[in-house]
């Protein structure tokens, strides 16, 4: 093997061990899922049943993260992204959709994430508990 084919493979494998130690560094790894759970209410009682979904909120967050949940007959609910134990970090914009106690369905408005004005802020670390309050 000639002198010069010796550096040129050098210089791959030299290449290569900073490729595998640098790169993992300017893509680190997404934070971890956080658990995420609570409770909605409509004016003072708990809902009975429906879906929570949290949205990435494009003026606080670039990513586009979905998470979604159950609501109980309780009221009570627990939300988590498709394929991951709990919800990735970050801001999101809530909408409802449910029943109250008398079977009435929650206000249009809860149904939209541009017209609901409901916020969260997902922090690593959890477990969050959230708690919704709807108005008619």
């Amino acid at each position: 093997m000639s002198a010069t084919r010796v550096y040129q493979l050098l210089a791959i494998a030299g290449w290569t061990v900073v490729a595998i130690l640098v790169l993992p560094r300017l893509w680190p790894e997404p934070p971890a899922p956080v658990p995420v759970q609570g409770r909605a209410h409509f004016s003072g009682r708990p809902l009975r049943g429906g879906t929570i979904v949290l949205s990435s909120d494009p003026d606080r967050d670039d990513r586009e993260l979905l998470a979604q949940g159950e609501i109980r007959t309780d009221g009570s609910f627990s939300v988590r992204a498709e394929g991951l134990a709990g919800v990735r970090p970050g801001w999101y914009r809530v909408t409802l959709t449910g029943v109250d106690a008398a079977g009435r369905p929650t206000p249009t408005r809860y149904r939209h994430p541009e017209q609901s004005a409901l916020l969260c802020h997902i922090q690593p670390g959890g477990p969050v508990i959230l708690d919704f309050h709807l108005r008619p």
